[in-house]
């Protein structure tokens, strides 16, 4: 039991070890209100220095050119770092509110 609990916890730290922008930033879509990202499985979305919300790729996302857009684009939802799938940024804040609420509100179909 113990050499399996050292070997998870170095699957772990290898995981985690990796920043993101590492990683090219795979858009699958984007407009002038959002963008919708695929997340690779491994890379933390918030709360840590190398995570997606911290990384500059985020950055490379076109900028709008609404009256109300974001400084930053946002991420709008998490994912598990573990977990790979498409990730849903806000542009502005209008889009961030209503997704926010769309997805609190459980309006989002996940599969």
């Amino acid at each position: 039991m113990r050499d399996l609990s050292i070997h998870l916890k170095n699957q772990h730290n290898s995981v985690y070890n990796k920043p993101p922008w590492t990683t090219p930033l795979q858009v699958v879509m984007q407009d002038d209100f959002m963008a919708v990202i695929n997340k690779p499985q491994g890379i933390p979305v918030i709360g840590e220095s190398h995570s997606l919300s911290m990384s500059p790729l985020l950055d490379q996302l076109q900028k709008s050119s609404q009256s109300d857009a974001l400084g930053k684009p946002r991420l709008v939802h998490r994912l598990d770092a573990p977990t790979g799938g498409l990730l849903v940024v806000a542009k502005t804040h209008t889009a961030e509110s209503k997704l926010r609420i769309a997805f609190q509100e459980r309006l989002v179909k996940k599969r």
